[in-house]
């Protein structure tokens, strides 16, 4: 590292997502893992649900005008990075839109975190999306600095420790190795976490780096009846409540690095501001829950052919709630045998822009319903019992949550 770390300092954190920690630790590679902890940086880290983002930025990060650095971006290759955005998608962890100027030329694509409305079972095999308000405070620094200097294995081994430390409200943790490397079960069988995703080898190479560059520090544990015991494990969390600038430990009279250490901030919250932080969580959780809502109500539009733009017109004038309800009105109309004069899009805009009247008690047909029931099962079992595909059937022309599946059956 050309530039040394000298330590976390406090107290600026950013939000992440603990499903990160417990269970995608395991399922991504680790330029997947850099990109996905970019975008949570550039959305989450600045109270914004989306942001736009170049693929310049994801690789190098942001000077600013004035010069100063925002952040050194994620230090992989343009290649590696477009590979890790793809997988991504695939593995359902994040949304990308692309976008164009008027000219027709690409500009910065919008990315934000692939979040939803359903609990989360870390039991599952794929994931399926973020589920909010559900966070562990992640320092600043990980992201703006040592996203760019560290491996894959290093940033993974350093989010678990993060997890297992700040996650819990605690400054220390003692953990073995064999939990960094399987996770753990509850005695139940259901899963706590999922580990690092990394071999043996590579775990303690990785934390004799990590201690060495004086981000983590650990202290082994012995005793008389046990002998060997889980190592102890911390963020070297650098702060002086005056400001001033700690000794870097290079000289003989100057103490150890563990001797200068203060607890990370894990203070509780006074109680005049907790209901405060939990309302805006709230609003922060109902604002993403809307624009997921909106943006499956377009996906919809567009895929019956409406342009783009009149799409997003009528969601922005009549909101995803009426455009959902005419267009199970047009499937029950054309289930009925219906045909448009013009088009099935043009007709679909002239229900929703003039308020055709609806028939009381619209339902589709019986065979429908059971093509839609068929698809549903298949879904379910594909992915092991995680599927809520059942209780989004009334949406057409397909399930936001088995697109690929209900593309095939229609």
């Amino acid at each position: 590292m050309k530039k040394k770390f000298k330590g976390f300092t406090k107290p600026t954190y950013t939000q992440t997502p603990n499903e990160v920690f417990d269970m995608l630790l395991d399922i991504l590679n680790g330029s997947e893992l850099k990109v996905l902890l970019y975008i949570i940086r550039r959305t989450f880290g600045f109270k914004k649900e989306n942001d736009n983002i170049s693929l310049n930025q994801i690789v190098n990060g942001i000077k600013k005008k004035d010069g100063s650095i925002q952040d050194y971006g994620t230090g992989i290759s343009k290649l590696s990075a477009r590979n890790a955005v793809k997988g991504l998608i695939e593995k359902n962890v994040i949304l990308k839109i692309r976008r164009k100027d008027k000219s027709g030329k690409d500009k910065s694509p919008n990315y934000s975190l692939n979040t939803i409305e359903t609990p989360f079972f870390k039991n599952r095999e794929t994931f399926i999306g973020f589920t909010i308000p559900n966070y562990t405070l992640v320092p600043d620094e990980v992201f703006d600095f040592l996203l760019s200097k560290l491996s894959g294995s290093e940033i993974k081994t350093l989010l678990y420790i993060t997890r297992r430390t700040f996650g819990y409200s605690k400054d220390s943790e003692n953990i073995s190795l064999k939990r960094m490397l399987k996770g753990y079960k509850y005695k139940d069988r259901n899963i706590v976490d999922k580990g690092v995703g990394i071999d043996k080898k590579t775990l303690i190479k990785t934390i004799k780096s990590l201690s060495k560059k004086k981000i983590i520090i650990r202290e082994k544990r012995f005793s008389k009846e046990k002998g060997d015991e889980p190592t102890n494990y911390r963020l070297n969390i650098k702060f002086d409540p005056c400001g001033k600038k700690l000794p870097l430990r290079s000289g003989k009279n100057i103490p150890p690095v563990e001797e200068i250490i203060t607890s990370p901030v894990v203070e509780k919250i006074p109680p005049q501001f907790k209901n405060k932080q939990i309302k805006n969580i709230q609003q922060h959780v109902d604002v993403i829950s809307k624009n997921r809502k909106e943006e499956e109500a377009l996906n919809n539009l567009v895929d019956l052919n409406v342009d783009k733009k009149i799409a997003k017109s009528l969601i922005k004038k009549h909101g995803y709630k009426k455009i959902n309800t005419y267009i199970k009105y047009l499937n029950y109309k054309l289930d009925k045998g219906f045909k448009p004069k013009d088009s099935i899009a043009a007709f679909l805009v002239d229900s929703i822009v003039n308020s055709y009247i609806l028939p009381e008690n619209f339902t589709e047909s019986k065979e429908l319903e059971k093509k839609r029931k068929e698809s549903a099962k298949r879904c379910y079992k594909s992915i092991k019992g995680d599927c809520i595909a059942s209780k989004t059937l009334n949406l057409y022309p397909y399930c936001p949550y088995c697109e690929k599946i209900l593309r095939n059956t229609y």
